[in-house]
């Protein structure tokens, strides 16, 4: 009962961030609003460390995500969910860096929310919430 619990929160959690994100990004808007979690917190500072958005403010119980654009394009092109409630993907750290390189993934881990080139440093593997197309 608690497994289930704990997989559709995850995906009430993410759902909303990636809709979010992805009208965002269709639209060429300037930013997005995502409604405020530390788990969106924990997705937004690994995106700004890498370099994909330009940053975040919370504002009034919000997130206003500030995308990247570059040349009059966004950085980002696309966001994909992996993981769903009825099929979970798991990836170890070996699978994500030999086989998926040059691919961006977030990935939930049972020690936080990591990029899956942070993964091969750990030594974990986890599951993998969505991939990002550049």
């Amino acid at each position: 009962m608690l497994f289930t619990f704990y997989i559709l929160f995850i995906f009430l959690i993410i759902h909303p961030f990636i809709s979010n994100f992805k009208n965002g990004l269709l639209k060429n808007a300037v930013y997005c609003i995502v409604p405020y979690n530390h788990f969106y917190i924990s997705i937004c500072t690994i995106l700004v460390s890498d370099g994909f958005i330009s940053g975040y403010q919370i504002i009034n119980s919000n997130i206003h995500i500030f995308f990247k654009y570059f040349d009059n394009s966004n950085i980002i092109q696309d966001i994909i969910q992996i993981s769903k409630p009825g099929r979970r993907i798991y990836y170890s750290d070996l699978y994500l860096t030999s086989k998926y390189r040059h691919k961006f993934f977030i990935v939930s881990t049972n020690k936080g929310i990591f990029n899956a080139n942070c993964l091969e440093s750990l030594g974990i593997g986890g599951e993998v919430l969505f991939k990002l197309y550049i």
